[in-house]
């Protein structure tokens, strides 16, 4: 996630900026923004199309996809049932924060995530 904030094009944030900047009040921005998410997300929710038009960018792969990984495993763990379509709808509906500045050296954090992958072995 940290790797794609260097690149403007692979940013959720920019996604969600085109989307709002269509709304003129605050309710219209959200509405664009969920209906914005949702298609690459969940594509309506519909079954059988989850994650039809799926991206790789930075601001998804931390909130939505590990965040909905990470829930999943503790569910199991915990012997719960995960209520998937409720979680990804709330993230949908939720306005985004602004994303994390790209690092700008995109060698250095190549490095780093490699050092981190071998000192996990």
């Amino acid at each position: 996630d940290a790797l794609l904030a260097n690149h403007p094009i692979n940013r959720l944030d920019r996604w969600v900026a085109f989307a709002r900047s269509w709304g003129d009040t605050e309710a219209e921005k959200d509405y664009y923004e969920a209906d914005a998410k949702r298609l690459i997300t969940t594509w309506g929710g519909g079954p059988g199309l989850s994650e039809y038009a799926s991206k790789t960018w930075n601001g998804l792969i931390e909130s939505y996809y590990r965040a909905r990984w990470q829930i999943l495993f503790d569910d199991i763990k915990n012997d719960k049932e995960f209520a998937i379509r409720d979680w990804e709808e709330k993230w949908i509906r939720t306005p985004i924060q602004s994303a994390a500045p790209g690092t700008g050296d995109v060698l250095e954090q190549c490095h780093r995530i490699i050092a981190k992958a071998d000192s996990e072995k």
